[in-house]
C-alpha cells in the first residue's frame, strides 16, 4: 500500500497531510517523551495507540510506568510530545521520519486527536516478523467545527444498555466526536414520572453521571436533551398531567397509533413549574453547560388552549414567547439553551428576537434539504446556530445510503462556510426503532469525517473503507460495503420516498393503497430487481473477518434487517401482481406465508433486542411489525 493510500484512509481525514519519503523502524520498547505537567496515564488515546502498537509486539507505557522511558536519549528513535503553544485547543502536528515521531499540541485535548491518528497510522501498517517500519508522513490538523456531536433517540422504544452506549463512546472518541445527546421525551427516571415512564426502562440517575464520567474520560461533552413543549405525549396523556396540554382531548399525530394530547399549552401558567421540576432533577447528573430543550414540532400549538393568544399575534409569536421563558429557566441553572428551529424559521425575521445566547439547530434530513437558506438566515440574524442531518436509518430496516451521503455533505459544507459552531448528526428510531445498530454507523463515520474536515473531497469513496477499518474493524473489507449496499435496495426499487423507504412502509402500514405517496415509484420490475438485489447484498458477508466482540451480532442484526427488507419488498410486489390490491385482498396462500415468515422475523427480532437494548421498549417496538397481522387475516400465527 502506498503511502498516500494510508494517508486516505485516516478518519477523520487530516486537514493537511503529506507523505515523507522516510521510514521509522519503530522499537519494540518504545521510548516517550512527555511535556512536564502533562499526565496521559489512562487516557483512552494512549490506550488505543497500545493495542495498535500491541499487534506489532511493541510496548508503549507512558508516564513512568514499569517499563517506559520518560526521556529518551536524543537519537534514541521514540515518540516524543511536545507543548506547542502557538495550535489552537483541538490542533496538533504530527511528524513521522527515520528519527522517529513528534507529537506536537498546545493541550492534552489536541494531544489526544493526535494519539488517535498516530494509532490509526501504526494500524495501517502490515504486522511485521522482525519489526515496524512506519512510513513517513507530516501532518498539521484541526477541525473544521468546533462542536462535533452525535445524537442518540431513546424514546422511541430502542433504549441502549450501559455497555452499548460505553462503547459507542470509545469508537466515536476515536473519530474525534466531541459530544453526544440522548434524545429524551419520558426516558429519565424522574421521581414523579412514573406513570410516563413506566415500562420504558428509563435511565437512573446514576447511570446517567456513570456516563457523564465514561465521556469526560473520552473527551466528550455528554449534553442533557429532555423534551420541553412537544412531544410531551407520554406524560400529557395521563391525568396528573393532562391539564397542561394544548388539547386535553388529544388529537392525531405522526408518533403514536393513539389520539392523544402532545404538546403543553403555552399560556398555561402551571407549565413552567412542571418543566422546572423535569430540570432540577435531570440536571445535576451531567456536567456539560448546554442543554438541548427540543422545543420542535409543535404543531397543534393555536389549535386549543391558545387559540385565541395566538390570534392576536401568531402561533410563532407565542411560541417565541414561551422560549424566551424556558430560556429564562435555564439562565437561572447557569446552562446554555440550544433548541431545534424549525417553528422560529417559519418567520426568520423573529430569528434576530432570540435570545443573544441561545443556540438554534437547524434540523433537515432529505438530501435536498434547504441547509443554505436556514443557516443564512440564521447567521444574518446575529445569533448562534448549529446544524443536525441525520444517519437515514429511521423509519426503514436498512437504511437510505445515497439520501444520508448527501444530508450530512450537504450540512457540514453549509455549516462551515455559515459559521456554524457545530454538526449534530441525528439517529432517530420512528416507529419502533426497528433498525439494528450497524444500519446508523455510516451516519456516523461520514459526520464525523466532515464535521472535523468539511473540505475533504471524495469522502463518500473513502467511507466503505473507514467502517472497516474504524467502525467494524473487517480485515477483509467487506462489512463496509454491505451496509452501504443494503441501504441502497430502495434506489433500486425505483422509490422517492421522503423520511422512510417503501419497503419499510409495506410492511408497518400495510393498510396503505399502493397510491400512498410512500410507495410513489414502484412497479413490479423495479420490485423485482429491488428482490434480487436483497438475494445478492449479504453474498460476501461469510468472508468477513471482523475483530469486534460483537462480531457474530452485527452478521444477525444485518441478516435480519435484510430479511425484513425483503418481507417488505415480496409484499409489495405481490400486491401489485394482484393489480395493486390491499394487503388483505391476496389469496389465503400467499397471506399464509407472508405470515408465516413475520411470525418468524418477530421471533428473531425479540431474541436479538437484548444484546443491545434494554427490556422496556420491546413490546412497542414489536407492535409495528405485528401490525401487519390482521392484514394477512386468520391466517397469521399468534
Amino acid at each position: 500500500m502506498k503511502t498516500e493510500e494510508r494517508i486516505g484512509r485516516l478518519a477523520p481525514p487530516p486537514r493537511r497531510a503529506e507523505a515523507r519519503h522516510s521510514r521509522w523502524q519503530v522499537p519494540r520498547r518504545l521510548g516517550v517523551e512527555i511535556p512536564a505537567g502533562w499526565s496521559m496515564q489512562g487516557s483512552p488515546a494512549i490506550r488505543a495507540l497500545q493495542k495498535s502498537l500491541a499487534r506489532h509486539d511493541t510496548q508503549f507505557t507512558p508516564d513512568g510506568s514499569p517499563g517506559s522511558d520518560r526521556s529518551p536519549a536524543r537519537g534514541a528513535r521514540g515518540l516524543r510530545l511536545h507543548l506547542d503553544e502557538g495550535l489552537a485547543a483541538e490542533a496538533y502536528t504530527l511528524e513521522i521520519d527515520e528519527d522517529g515521531a513528534r507529537l506536537g499540541a498546545a493541550t492534552q485535548v489536541g494531544l489526544s486527536h493526535g494519539l488517535y491518528t498516530l494509532a490509526q497510522w501504526v494500524g495501517l501498517h502490515p504486522r511485521a516478523e522482525r519489526a515496524l517500519h512506519l512510513e513517513g508522513l507530516a501532518i498539521e490538523d484541526a477541525p473544521s467545527l468546533a462542536e462535533r456531536g452525535v445524537m442518540l433517540d431513546v424514546a422511541r422504544d430502542r433504549r441502549p444498555t450501559m455497555e452499548t452506549l460505553f462503547d459507542l463512546v470509545a469508537r466515536l472518541a476515536a473519530l474525534k466526536i466531541n459530544r453526544l445527546q440522548l434524545y429524551m421525551e419520558a426516558d429519565f427516571a424522574y421521581s414523579f414520572g412514573g406513570l410516563a415512564t413506566r415500562g420504558r426502562s428509563p435511565y437512573s440517575a446514576g447511570e446517567i453521571r456513570r456516563l457523564d464520567s465514561h465521556c469526560i474520560e473520552h473527551g466528550i461533552e455528554l449534553v442533557p436533551n429532555q423534551q420541553s413543549f412537544g412531544h410531551l405525549h407520554h406524560w400529557l396523556r395521563h391525568d396528573p398531567w393532562r391539564s397542561l396540554a394544548e388539547v386535553p382531548a388529544g388529537l392525531t399525530h405522526p408518533f403514536s397509533k393513539e389520539t392523544e394530547p402532545f404538546s403543553l399549552c403555552p399560556t398555561d401558567p402551571g407549565s413552567l413549574p412542571f418543566l422546572e421540576r423535569l430540570f432540577d432533577e435531570l440536571l445535576p447528573c451531567f456536567s456539560s453547560s448546554d442543554f438541548n430543550v427540543g422545543l420542535d414540532e409543535t404543531f397543534d400549538i393555536g389549535q386549543g388552549r391558545s387559540r385565541e393568544a395566538c390570534a392576536k399575534t401568531s402561533a410563532q409569536r407565542v411560541y417565541l414567547d414561551f422560549l424566551g421563558r424556558v430560556h429564562g429557566l435555564l439562565t437561572d441553572r447557569g446552562k446554555r439553551m440550544l433548541f431545534f428551529g424549525d417553528i422560529i424559521q417559519k418567520e426568520p425575521e423573529l430569528c434576530a428576537e432570540l435570545p443573544a445566547s441561545a443556540v438554534a439547530m437547524s434540523w433537515g434530513y432529505e438530501a435536498d434539504h434547504p441547509f443554505e437558506d436556514e443557516l443564512r438566515h440564521l447567521a444574518s440574524s446575529g445569533r448562534k446556530f448549529a446544524v443536525c442531518p441525520g444517519t437515514s436509518s429511521w423509519n426503514s430496516f436498512v437504511g437510505r445510503t445515497q439520501n444520508c451521503l448527501c444530508n450530512i455533505e450537504s450540512a457540514a459544507r453549509t455549516a462551515t462556510r455559515q459559521g456554524a459552531l457545530g454538526l449534530l448528526v441525528c439517529d432517530w428510531g420512528d416507529r419502533g426503532h426497528l433498525q439494528p445498530a450497524p444500519i446508523s454507523a455510516p451516519g456516523f463515520v461520514l459526520a464525523a469525517a466532515l464535521a472535523w474536515n468539511a473540505e475533504f473531497e471524495g469522502a463518500t469513496e473513502h467511507l466503505a473503507t473507514w467502517l472497516d477499518d474504524w467502525w467494524f474493524e473487517d480485515a477483509a473489507g467487506v462489512l463496509g460495503e454491505v451496509v452501504l449496499e443494503l441501504g441502497r435496495n430502495g434506489e433500486v426499487s425505483g422509490e422517492t420516498t421522503k423520511n422512510g423507504t417503501a419497503g419499510f412502509f409495506l410492511c408497518i402500514a400495510a393498510d396503505l393503497p399502493l397510491t400512498d405517496e410512500h410507495f410513489e415509484g414502484l412497479d413490479s420490475a423495479s420490485l423485482d430487481a429491488a428482490h434480487e438485489h436483497l438475494q445478492a447484498v449479504l453474498a460476501d458477508l461469510g468472508r468477513a473477518r471482523s475483530l469486534r466482540d460483537d462480531a457474530a451480532l452485527v452478521d444477525s442484526e444485518l441478516t435480519l434487517a435484510r430479511d425484513l427488507q425483503s418481507l417488505g419488498v415480496d409484499l409489495g410486489r405481490a400486491r401489485l401482481r394482484g393489480g395493486g390490491c390491499a394487503t388483505s385482498e391476496l389469496d389465503s396462500q400467499a397471506r399464509a406465508r407472508f405470515a408465516e415468515r413475520l411470525a418468524e422475523l418477530c421471533t428473531r427480532h425479540r431474541e436479538l433486542w437484548p444484546a443491545r437494548a434494554r427490556p422496556g421498549g420491546l413490546t412497542a417496538s414489536l407492535a409495528w411489525l405485528e401490525a401487519l397481522r390482521p392484514q394477512l387475516g386468520r391466517c397469521a400465527p399468534r
